[in-house]
Formats: structure tokens, sequence, C-alpha cells
């Protein structure tokens, strides 16, 4: 089963078929296409489309051919298969030096991670898991992530900052 969760409700896909279910009711959806980041849900008894944007953890929603509007945050998206480990992604939110936000989404696959993070509204940085002796460090060689309970290290061009959850 795939499950993404948002404030409210759910959108699941078991076999074949996608289910919305929320406050409103339940609404059955057919996929329409898929991309690196996305997942494009069709219902057309009503003229609904659905953007499931796992890259911006967004849902966006449009009736007809009208444009995409964002309608909900994903809170936490998984993907369970039998016998096999889930995959899920968590977002981390720490305060840095300065009161600058450090913003950390990791995407944990089966036995491999993937942290992608951003800083005072810096473009979004991916960093693969690298071998640490204690806690968790990403990095892609020019930035580097280290996190231990709720502190956090982010290292770029010489430049160290401590960071609190």
């Amino acid at each position: 089963m795939i499950s993404i969760s948002y404030p409210g409700g759910t959108i699941s896909k078991k076999g074949n078929r996608w289910t919305e279910r929320n406050a409103n009711g339940r609404y059955t959806f057919t996929e329409a296409g898929r991309d690196d980041w996305s997942v494009y849900l069709v219902d057309r008894s009503r003229g609904v489309r659905l953007q499931l944007d796992l890259h911006r953890k967004l849902v966006l929603y449009a009736t007809g051919n009208g444009p995409m509007q964002r309608l909900y945050n994903i809170v936490d998206a998984s993907r369970g298969r039998s016998g096999k480990q889930q995959s899920s992604t968590k977002v981390l939110h720490f305060t840095c030096n300065e009161g600058i936000p450090l913003i950390v989404r990791i995407e944990n696959r089966g036995n491999n991670s993937i942290a992608f993070a951003t800083d005072d509204s810096s473009p979004e940085f991916r960093l693969t898991q690298r071998r640490s002796g204690s806690g968790t460090r990403y990095s892609d060689g020019r930035h580097t992530l280290s996190m231990k309970g709720r502190s956090a290290t982010f290292e770029w061009n010489g430049v160290r900052d401590q960071c609190r959850r």
C-alpha cells in the first residue's frame, strides 16, 4: 500500500485504486501518470484532478482543464511492501546560529536514506547518507549535515552552524 497523509485526511493506493478519505467523505481516483516527484490522479466522474507532489510535499487540485492549485500540505508519505522494509519521509525543523531556520526532509527507502536540506530560503541540497560513528551524517561533498538527538551541525564552505530542534 502507498499512502500520504495531510491534515484531516489520507490518500492511499491499494492494488490499482487510489482512495481519498477525509471528513467530507470518500473519493476514488485512477492514476493518470507519474514522474520523478509526482503522481497524477483523476476522478472522471467529478471532473477532478489531483497531483501528489512528493518533492514539495503538496497535494494540488484542479477541476476540468483548470490550473492546479495548492490544496493540502503532505505531512507524511509511506510505501509499504509486503515482506520488505517500508519507505517513509520525515521533515525536521531546526533553528541554527542567529535564528536561521534549517529544514531537513529525510527520505528513507529500505536501508538507504537521502536528506534534502535548505537553510535561510536557499535552494534545497540533496545529501546522501554517509558513515557516522554516532548519529546520522549526510553529505554531497560540499555540504555536510550531522544529526544526533535534537542537535544538528550544518557545514559548507568552511562555515559551521550549530542547530537545535
